[in-house]
C-alpha cells in the first residue's frame, strides 16, 4: 500500500504477470483514491495528471467488478463532456441488441458549472457511469458515511433505469490490465476532483 501526493494505490494479486496463479492467493482488491482537483481540455480521451488507474492480473475465466465515484464540472457550460473506461488503453465495449459490442461512454452537452456527482452503475447505458447534471451548487461527500449513488429525483441523464454500484467485465484473456477512467470535452476545461476507484478481481475455478 502505498500513499502518495493524495493518491492511495493499493494492489494485490492473485496471478503473476503471465496470468499464473500464485499458490495460497485469492481475490484481488485494488484501489486509486485521489482527492486533488485536476483537470483537462483535451478533445481526445486522456487521463488526468494524477490518473484514475490500477493495475490487475487476471485469469482466464475471472470477472473484474468495478466502482467509481467522482466529482466533475466544466469552467463554461458548452460543449460535450465525456467519460470512459479503458483496459490497457482499449476503451470498454458494451453489448447491443443486434451485432457485436460497440464501445460505450458517459456523455452529456453542457455539463454544469458546479461539481456534480459523476458514479458507476450496473447498466452499460453510458458507459457504466451515470451523473447527475444541472447543478446549481456544488455538491460534496460526508466522512461519516455516504452510499455509492444520487437521488435520482433530480435532475440526471443517462441513469433513468439504473442503480449506482458497481459493473463487471468478462471475456479477458490471461494476464495484466491497467484500468483508467479518461475524460475529454470539445470545449472549455474540464475539472474532476474527489475521485475514488475501486476494483476486485473475482476467482471462479
Amino acid at each position: 500500500m502505498v500513499l502518495r501526493g493524495g493518491q492511495l494505490n493499493m494492489t494485490l494479486s492473485k496471478y503473476d504477470t503471465s496470468g499464473a496463479p500464485i499458490a495460497g492467493s485469492s481475490d484481488t482488491r485494488t484501489s486509486s483514491i485521489i482527492s486533488t482537483a485536476e483537470t483537462t481540455a483535451s478533445s481526445t480521451y486522456t487521463t488526468l495528471a494524477t490518473p484514475d488507474q490500477v493495475s490487475i492480473n487476471v485469469g482466464a475465466k475471472d470477472i473484474v467488478r468495478v466502482r467509481y465515484k467522482a466529482q466533475w464540472k466544466i469552467s463554461v457550460s458548452s460543449g460535450v463532456q465525456t467519460a470512459s473506461f479503458f483496459l490497457n488503453g482499449v476503451q470498454l465495449k458494451s453489448p447491443k441488441n443486434a451485432g457485436a459490442p460497440t464501445v460505450t461512454e458517459c456523455q452529456f452537452t453542457s455539463l454544469a458549472t458546479f461539481y456534480s456527482h459523476l458514479v458507476s452503475t450496473g447498466s452499460d447505458t453510458q458507459g457504466g457511469l451515470a451523473s447527475t447534471i444541472g447543478a446549481t451548487a456544488d455538491v460534496t461527500d460526508v466522512t461519516t458515511g455516504q452510499m455509492l449513488g444520487f437521488d435520482h429525483s433530480t435532475s440526471s441523464a443517462g441513469n433513468t433505469a439504473s442503480v449506482p454500484g458497481p459493473f463487471e467485465i468478462h471475456g479477458l484473456a490471461a494476464g495484466a490490465y491497467t484500468l483508467s477512467v479518461q475524460f475529454k470535452t470539445t470545449a472549455n476545461t474540464l475539472s474532476v476532483r474527489n475521485r475514488s476507484l475501486w476494483v476486485e478481481v473475482v476467482t471462479f475455478p
